[in-house]
């Protein structure tokens, strides 16, 4: 828009100001006392009097009288609208002798009832709309103005009564996730594996649900719990704790602790305290005829296939009483309960071999123990230290004031571009800026304080949408966009 046409709306907006401010400032005194002046008959040369002109009425008057009325019912008005039909037949029932229905009518002879007893006169309105009462039986059956003029009557009360009704928005329920969303949370935030339902008591539910804010508590026992997961789930996404000494664990069919699916395929539970990288050695007896192709090993971990192998299955060549063979595999592994498998993928030879063939040494070769090994210092960098550490913080606070900037926004989704600068660096410095940025309130925070402070808005994105201080920028174009709901763990 140009300079010229800015200045144009502006005076013509103190233009219209200033003529409604010049009307509305005269007296009804005023006003009357000028249309006397235009209605006086002139006497010049003999003429006729003009006829009468009607006195205009002031400004203010007509103002009012064209806004829609909000005045409350007058008991005068209320008493003309109910007095008759209530003598004449309500009370030959609906008296305190009788008290057809628990219902007295007398009680209910003043105007304040409609506020007071708002739920006893809505069900009065529902019996006269639907004319069920008064009943077809009554001695003196009042006419049909008479209901509907206290069905208008009524219904025009209610609905002023609503209007003027303050609304009430609600309390914020400060609601903690349950142990699902914990675990997606931690998975997608820190890049950290962690099971909140072994590690969490079990969330309380209600109507069938486990996610309402307000079944959901925290018990000291929980807190306990949040404590420590937060001291666990940070070592791990730092990898700042010092592995023990590496220990063997052994799976096999002797110990019968390793589980046989098919004559190809074994499976075995191992608990993995640290995450860290674990060495297995895959026992394997038996051999198969000198021209025997080799097969392909495969170890697939909770279901994903993790490593591939090939492994010989012909003889040899050294001497020894019962064949036996032994492959190692490393892989890196998280911390948590891993249900490990081995077998052989895609191995024809075993459809062509007896089921008395199947386990004997000199025709067959199969997996027979598998022994965890670990745990071990992993050769790379571990993705949750990739995540979190997106520099070097060696390379000073403005390192340190990244790391922590990008870990807020991906937590709260919102950029932290400002929030607190200044008063983060009285505090001091670099670091106590990057603290005080981790820690600026979220969206939905600033959203409760913002409409406690009388911004608009019957739900939180019209809120935010209505409010021009309510959030940043970003925060006001995700409020005209659905929400995922996720939220950060205690």
């Amino acid at each position: 828009m140009k300079r010229y046409d800015v200045a144009v709306v502006v005076a013509s907006a103190a233009l219209i100001v200033a003529v409604n401010v010049k009307l509305a400032s005269r007296s009804p005194q005023a006003a009357a006392r000028t249309a006397d002046r235009e209605a006086r008959p002139a006497d010049q040369g003999g003429q006729q009097p003009a006829p009468a002109v009607a006195k205009p009425k002031p400004v203010a008057a007509t103002a009012a009288a064209s806004r829609p009325t909000s005045r409350p019912l007058t008991p005068a008005a209320f008493t003309a609208a109910t007095k008759e039909m209530f003598d004449d037949t309500c009370s030959e029932c609906h008296n305190p002798t009788d008290l057809s229905g628990g219902f007295d009518v007398n009680v209910y002879r003043s105007v304040e009832t409609l506020a007071t007893d708002r739920d006893r006169w809505e069900s009065i309105l529902a019996k006269l709309k639907s004319r069920e009462m008064p009943p077809d039986d009554a001695v003196i059956q009042p006419s049909d103005e008479q209901i509907n003029t206290l069905v208008k009557l009524l219904e025009k009360e209610f609905d002023r009564a609503d209007a003027a009704m303050k609304p009430d928005p609600g309390r914020v329920t400060a609601r903690r996730l349950n142990r699902a969303e914990y675990t997606n949370t931690i998975r997608d935030l820190l890049a950290v594996d962690f099971r909140a339902d072994r590690n969490f008591p079990t969330d309380d539910s209600g109507e069938g649900f486990d996610n309402i804010g307000d079944v959901l508590t925290v018990s000291p026992v929980l807190m306990e719990k949040y404590l420590a997961a937060a001291g666990r789930i940070a070592e791990r996404a730092i990898a700042t704790g010092t592995l023990p000494k590496p220990i063997e664990v052994e799976y096999s069919l002797r110990f019968k602790n390793l589980r046989r699916i098919d004559p190809s395929n074994v499976e075995a539970t191992h608990r993995f305290d640290f995450d860290a990288d674990y060495e297995l050695k895959i026992g394997l007896p038996g051999q198969r005829a000198k021209d025997a192709e080799p097969v392909t090993l495969g170890l697939w971990v909770d279901g994903k296939l993790a490593h591939t192998l090939k492994v010989e299955t012909k003889p040899s060549g050294l001497v020894y009483f019962n064949p036996l063979s032994e492959e190692r595999i490393r892989v890196p592994l998280t911390e948590g309960d891993h249900t490990l498998r081995l077998g052989f993928i895609d191995d024809p030879f075993v459809k062509t071999l007896a089921k008395e063939d199947i386990y004997k040494d000199t025709v067959n070769k199969w997996i027979g123990a598998v022994t965890v090994v670990g745990p071990f210092v992993s050769a790379g960098e571990k993705p949750s230290r990739k995540r979190i550490l997106v520099c070097d913080p060696a390379t000073g606070p403005r390192c340190v004031d990244r790391i922590l900037t990008t870990l807020a926004r991906r937590a709260y989704r919102l950029h932290r571009r400002g929030c607190g600068a200044r008063r983060a660096r009285r505090a001091g410095g670099a670091g106590g800026h990057a603290a005080d940025r981790a820690t600026c309130p979220p969206a939905h925070v600033r959203l409760y304080r913002r409409r406690r402070h009388g911004c608009s808005g019957s739900t939180a994105r019209s809120a935010l949408a209505d409010c021009p201080h309510a959030g940043s920028t970003r925060a006001r174009q995700r409020a005209r966009t659905p929400d995922s709901g996720r939220s950060l763990p205690p």
